[in-house]
């Protein structure tokens, strides 16, 4: 299992639709260089990834159930559990 030896805090009461500072539209740029990576050279990014969103599920769970109005909290909890548990698997094949 990957792990980061910094501790992010994410602030889950305000929206940024950025990535690096700048607009979201950034990612399709971005995409293009992703998708020319081979298969193997991304594991690792995408576990990391995992990892990163596990820490913090709580915290999107709740971000879901307010936006999205999501009656009882685990429907939520599942959706993360979900998302971290494709992530992690999405690039092993």
């Amino acid at each position: 299992m990957s792990t980061t030896s910094s501790s992010v805090s994410l602030d889950f009461s305000t929206f940024s639709n950025v990535i690096d500072g700048k607009l979201s539209s950034t990612g399709k740029k971005e995409f293009k260089v992703w998708a020319r990576i081979p298969c193997a050279e991304r594991q690792n990014p995408m576990q990391v990834f995992a990892d990163a969103m596990a820490k913090v599920e709580d915290g999107f769970a709740q971000t879901l159930t307010q936006e999205q109005g999501k009656q009882q909290i685990h429907f939520a909890i599942f959706e993360m559990d979900f998302t971290v548990y494709t992530r992690r698997r999405a690039e092993s094949g």
